[in-house]
């Protein structure tokens, strides 16, 4: 007979008796490979055929649901694993039996973020960022790529989450998963993973996406990297004396912006250098012009025009200065 208390549920996962930190891993296995990979699936498959014997439909899939559901939501995830090491850890009597009504933390606007780090010709490095890692203790995440231009060869958990379980693997090619699992919420905002990946192309990051993720168990937005070049309109505009210029990037490219008169002549150049991918539009990242010329004197109020020279992209916008 199948255990009446969840506490039994998870002790059947390893099949020792004990709720424990290996048990949390393997629900992170779970979600990454799905439920082949526990170690009692061949009984679960026994149990169920006898079931079914007895004409007890979908036998199977019910036993596996009822044997790992431990975080009171439907479907196996990451926060599953933390039920259990919190379980495990002594911090709370019980595992949720079933549907659980306790409040989850409010990360429904929070994001995450796909970043490109590193290109050196062969081999690309993106990162998963989180903007709010508040009350953030679990994270499954899908990641798209063609398998014809991209080969995954490292995944690695950043020092934000160094106590945390993680899982990962390709259950299907070009798909990337990983899970991850903590006591304590990561330990500043930003990456949570990176990911190597082997490439010839730089155009090959054009072909990997974040699809899916989900923190605390519940579904986040995402950002993924640009897949045009765009020059964006500067703000503010008009300005004095200052501007930003936004932009977006689809691959590694030497940026440059220059300022030029409303004759044509140049009136100022930005040399940016080598920038990644990515969507360079807040006030950290977009190019900044603080109004003066290459002698460094301010300039007389006036339109004037920006170009950015992205590779083999280039865009031009107006602005105007008004003192």
């Amino acid at each position: 007979e199948v255990a009446a208390h969840v506490r039994d549920r998870v002790e059947i996962l390893a099949g020792d008796g004990v709720v424990a930190v290996y048990d949390a891993g393997l629900l992170l296995q779970f979600a990454v490979f799905g439920r082949q990979s526990l170690p009692i699936y061949d009984a679960v498959v026994n149990v169920s055929n006898w079931l079914e014997s007895f004409g007890e439909p979908d036998a199977e899939v019910n036993i596996i649901e009822y044997l790992t559901e431990a975080d009171g939501q439907a479907g196996v995830n990451a926060n599953d694993a933390v039920a259990i090491l919190r379980y495990s850890a002594g911090l709370t009597d019980a595992l949720p039996a079933g549907e659980s009504s306790a409040p989850v933390a409010d990360i429904t606007r929070r994001n995450g973020r796909l970043v490109a780090n590193s290109y050196d010709g062969q081999k690309l490095e993106v990162s998963i960022d989180l903007s709010d890692v508040r009350d953030v203790h679990s994270a499954d995440i899908v990641l798209t790529y063609n398998p014809q231009a991209l080969t995954v060869t490292d995944v690695s958990g950043t020092s934000a989450v160094a106590g945390w379980l993680s899982a990962h693997g390709t259950p299907t090619p070009g798909q990337l998963r990983v899970s991850l699992a903590g006591l304590s919420q990561p330990t500043e905002d930003g990456s949570i993973i990176t990911v190597s990946f082997d490439t010839a192309s730089a155009d090959a990051v054009k072909q990997l996406d974040l699809t899916e993720l989900r923190l605390n168990g519940i579904k986040a937005t995402v950002q993924n990297l640009p897949k045009a070049f765009a020059l964006l309109q500067n703000y503010p505009n008009p300005f004095n004396p200052e501007t930003w210029i936004p932009y977006h990037l689809s691959e590694p490219v030497d940026v440059t912006v220059t300022i030029y008169g409303i004759t044509g002549q140049m009136v100022r150049r930005l040399e940016l250098g080598n920038k990644m991918p990515g969507a360079y539009v807040d006030r950290a990242t977009a190019a900044y012009w603080d109004g003066r010329n290459e002698w460094g004197e301010k300039i007389s109020s006036g339109i004037y025009f920006y170009q950015l020279q992205a590779g083999r992209d280039t865009s031009v916008k107006k602005m105007i200065i008004v003192k």
